[in-house]
């Protein structure tokens, strides 16, 4: 067999493991800290980068008893991958270059141009893939490293981003440079993150609770316990923005179109003389909506109550629409409370639990198998309770 025969495609892939995790790995370290990181850092992953490429042309260097590649002056791939080191060093020497940086500035909005480029550069590497030697075996390296980030920055300069979360930017403020497109941009800094971070909190606190509930309504309950009327409009939004279905908040639901869910209160129980006079009075005030705090005094005497008002209120033409334990061992009370409502018929009455949840209460009752149908979740969830400051910034870039 021929020594300059080429290689198999997977023979060529294989050799050139080595190569491709030199120049990609720095390539994906430079996309990520363009997206996280300020310039400085930027620029020095920039020359972790071209030190990377330098070393993939050095390791395509013929050495003795290797066949001889051919000319590397007329190698596209060999121009392609010195006018991106040249490009790549000069930009990381104190970002002074005229022109963006090829690996990274696509990132940044200029995806035509630097995209395009890094394409081309992995297309020369393609065309000498198939070559046998070290200049086949750095074609096949640079193209499986640097060909997905060509076209993802082609792809992004249309519009067509397929990764659109970058980094962790939430929002960006673009303006012309000078002085004083620089002073109101800062002017809307303060609102921002106000805007941005308690909101964002309150959202992701919820979405992990409704990821706990697996499907169970969670019902936001906290605006007794919220950082003041604003701070529980606010929360209650999020909750709703995170996955919540309702809020207790009446004026939530009036502001922001949010369903309003709630039961009485454990002051409307003692307000009557008995628990089951209380019951009754609200059957008759709310027929269509009557979900009873059944755990004022005794939790299952108060679900026999509460089964004794549903009874009456299937004689009227109505159901009971659930009841809702707000205190002791709930997944014990629970299983008990479903044994009841169910031999007595009432089956579709739901069980909501309350008393400082978060995911890890809920996650834990679920485990011990707690006959709950709905999560009414109030101080853990609008306090972001276990952190409550979300460390949202704001940054200025070129």
């Amino acid at each position: 067999m021929s020594r300059d025969r080429p290689p198999s495609a997977a023979a060529a892939l294989l050799a050139a493991v080595p190569l491709t995790a030199a120049v990609a790995v720095p390539l994906c370290f430079v996309i990520v800290t363009e997206q996280v990181f300020e310039p400085a850092k930027a620029g020095l992953a920039r020359a972790l980068a071209a030190v990377a490429l330098a070393a993939a042309v050095a390791g395509g260097v013929r050495r003795p008893g290797q066949p001889r590649d051919g000319a590397w002056s007329r190698s596209p791939l060999l121009w392609a991958l010195v006018a991106v080191w040249l490009a790549e060093t000069v930009a990381a020497l104190g970002s002074v270059a005229p022109w963006p940086s090829v690996m990274g500035a696509y990132t940044r909005g200029q995806g035509w141009l630097t995209g395009t480029a890094v394409l081309v550069l992995g297309l020369a590497a393609g065309v000498t893939a198939g070559r046998p030697g070290g200049l086949g075996r750095i074609g096949t390296a640079i193209g499986c490293g640097v060909l997905p980030a060509g076209l993802y920055g082609v792809a992004q300069s249309f519009g067509l981003d397929p990764l659109p979360w970058s980094g962790d930017v939430v929002t960006r403020v673009v303006g012309p440079a000078g002085a004083s497109v620089l002073l109101g941009a800062q002017l809307v800094e303060t609102a921002l993150l106000n805007l941005v971070n308690f909101a964002t909190l309150i959202a992701t606190k919820t979405a992990r609770i409704v990821h706990a509930a697996a499907g169970g309504p969670v019902i936001e309950f906290g605006l007794r316990r919220a950082q003041g009327p604003d701070g529980g409009l606010t929360a209650a939004r999020s909750a709703y923005v995170g996955g919540a279905v309702a809020t207790s908040n009446v004026e939530a639901g009036r502001r922001f179109g949010i369903p309003v869910r709630g039961t009485h209160a454990h002051s409307w129980v003692l307000s009557f003389d008995t628990e089951l006079e209380a019951f009754r009075a609200y059957a008759d005030a709310l027929p269509n909506n009557a979900v009873f705090l059944v755990d004022t005094y005794d939790t299952l005497t108060g679900v026999d109550h509460a089964i004794e008002v549903g009874r009456s209120l299937r004689e009227r033409g109505h159901e009971l629409a659930g009841i809702r334990l707000d205190s002791g061992d709930l997944a014990y009370l629970s299983r008990h409370a479903r044994a009841r409502l169910d031999a007595a018929g009432f089956e579709r009455a739901q069980i909501i639990a309350s008393n400082d949840l978060d995911e890890e209460t809920i996650e834990s009752l679920r485990d011990q198998d707690a006959a709950i149908d709905a999560w009414g979740v109030g101080t853990r969830l609008v306090t972001g309770y276990d952190q409550p400051a979300l460390g949202g910034v704001y940054k200025l870039t070129a």
